[in-house]
This record gives structure tokens, C-alpha cells and sequence, in this order.
């Protein structure tokens, strides 16, 4: 029961800030960002539907593997 409770406790923070960004959101008319459901949508469309967003989320990831490998490289031998 407390499990269930704590492990409650950290999602409704988010669930209440979600269902704020889509109230604030639709009350301002879309003008000043869009609801958390068109983002998510959008971001649907992006992932599958597209196919756009996965090349480059892979691309990104290498140069960032990349980066961490040349700066470890370099400060390990600085520091030895």
C-alpha cells in the first residue's frame, strides 16, 4: 500500500503540470505555445510517421559518444 502510494506521489506532480500546459495553453488561444496533446502529436508524427526524427536523434548520439570519448582521451592523458 505505501509503494503504491509513493510511486503515486511522483507522477501527480507531472499528471497536474501536464493538465496545466493544456488548460493554459487552450485558454491563450495557442498563441503563446501549443497544448501538451498537439506537442505529443506532433512529436508522433516526427517519430513515425515521418521517419525524420530517428536519423537525426542517431546522428546527434554519435557526435555526442564522439565528444565524450575525445575529451575523456584527452583529459586522461593530461592527467596522467
Amino acid at each position: 500500500m505505501r509503494k503504491t502510494i509513493s510511486s503515486l506521489a511522483g507522477t501527480i506532480p507531472v499528471i497536474i503540470f501536464i493538465a496545466f500546459w493544456e488548460a493554459a495553453a487552450r485558454l491563450a488561444g495557442n498563441q503563446l505555445y501549443p497544448p501538451f496533446s498537439t506537442v505529443v502529436k506532433e512529436f508522433g508524427n516526427l517519430l513515425f510517421a515521418s521517419g525524420i526524427l530517428l536519423p537525426n536523434f542517431f546522428a546527434s548520439f554519435f557526435r555526442v559518444i564522439i565528444g565524450m570519448l575525445l575529451g575523456s582521451g584527452f583529459g586522461f592523458s593530461i592527467g596522467v
